[in-house]
């Protein structure tokens, strides 16, 4: 039998896809307590970390599976892992969300489910998601990044949500490098900031008395050579060798410079065109 649905999504940038009122419409839950840590990558990738205590309502369905929205389909099914009340849910009841168009399922079936009056905290982690970054409008050497954690439609959501939203910023990024945007209302005008266990400069914020339907849109800018390389081809030199088979041999010589001072180069792709010659 397909299992009820709980849309829980998360916006990046202007992603705005809300759960089904028809599918979830029986629903009745609050999020007490919501924590998010949103790590920042050089390689211009990011890690998502959600930890999400559901109080399911008296009377209510079981809540027996989960779709979680993502910016888009650049991400990998290995690099996703979940828990419930520190229980690991097995990779199988992972899915491709059939309903979200960039998303993933977790299905709790049998004992992971929530029942009625039950509360449960999920843990979720995806690793490995690629970061949307704009340039900054003020300064053009800044690349901007916004995000939004999950929320839910008012019809099913009741109460209020100790929310907690932390961007870790890139590796090598110092205290007064990294520039937050506005805050939302219900939060205070300036995050906390901090060093996490690896020396990366986080912005906290946070609002007690939040709740879990309202799309709350967190942004920072960085130096563009943190999170996206630059290369400069210091020279190119091209050889073409024409066999007596007819095959042809192409033989690339280039000098390369990456001029970001934390994000790495590991990847090149060379369009050889299409060759045509007459004997």
């Amino acid at each position: 039998m397909q299992p009820k649905r709980l849309l829980f999504l998360c916006l990046f940038l202007l992603l705005a896809v809300l759960p089904s009122g028809a599918r979830a419409q029986s629903y009745r839950f609050s999020v007490p307590e919501e924590t998010v840590h949103v790590y920042l990558e050089n390689d211009g990738t990011l890690t998502l970390d959600y930890t999400i205590t559901f109080q399911n309502a008296e009377k209510a369905p079981p809540i027996d599976a989960v779709d979680i929205g993502l910016p888009t389909d650049s991400f990998y099914q290995s690099e996703i892992q979940a828990e419930l009340d520190g229980t690991p849910i097995p990779s199988e009841y992972i899915i491709p969300s059939p309903y979200v168009t960039y998303g993933l399922a977790i299905n709790l079936y049998d004992e992971f489910a929530i029942p009625s009056g039950k509360r449960a905290t999920l843990h979720v982690r995806i690793a490995n998601v690629t970061a949307n970054y704009y340039p900054d409008k003020i300064q053009p050497t800044y690349a901007s990044f916004q995000f939004a954690p999950n929320w839910f439609g008012s019809e099913f959501v009741e109460g209020t949500t100790d929310l907690s939203v932390t961007f870790h910023l890139p590796p090598g990024v110092g205290p007064n490098q990294g520039v937050w945007h506005a805050s939302p209302a219900e939060f205070s005008v300036q995050p906390e900031t901090a060093l996490d266990e690896e020396r990366r400069v986080t912005y906290t914020w946070r609002a007690k008395s939040a709740n879990a339907f309202t799309r709350y849109i967190f942004g920072v800018s960085i130096p563009q050579q943190y999170v996206i390389s630059r290369l400069v081809f210091d020279a190119e030199h091209i050889t073409l060798d024409v066999h007596t088979d007819g095959s042809v041999q192409v033989r690339y010589t280039l000098a390369l410079t990456n001029q970001s001072k934390e994000a790495t180069f590991d990847t090149l792709s060379i369009d050889y065109g299409t060759f045509a010659y007459y004997l």
